[in-house]
């Protein structure tokens, strides 16, 4: 079974996140990463409290292809899914993204 790494580019991400991390940890992904880009509000709290990874970068180092490129870097699984602070997958999406690769 392929080992699945989430990376997540946040700022100011506090409405969602905490929602998010819950359904990844729900789903039981093997290694998540955060990017934080300079938040403001309670992200990077709520981020520590999830027991996640974290990665703190100055906002004008944020780049959408850039950051992803340095979380797919910085994790170690065998497929990367990138998301987004107020993108809370569906149950049972860890399977089905693990069965999609499957049929390449």
């Amino acid at each position: 079974m392929a080992s699945v790494s989430v990376v997540i580019p946040v700022k100011d991400g506090e409405s969602y996140l905490e929602e998010l991390l819950g359904a990844l940890a729900h789903e039981g992904v093997e290694e998540t990463l955060v990017i934080d880009s300079g938040s403001r509000a309670r992200s990077l709290e709520l981020v520590r409290a999830a027991g996640v990874e974290l990665l703190e970068i100055e906002p004008g180092e944020f780049g959408h292809g850039r950051t992803r490129n340095l979380g797919a870097e910085r994790t170690s699984g065998d497929l990367v899914c990138f998301l987004t602070q107020d993108s809370t997958p569906c149950p049972g999406w860890l399977d089905a993204y693990r069965d999609a690769f499957a049929l390449a």
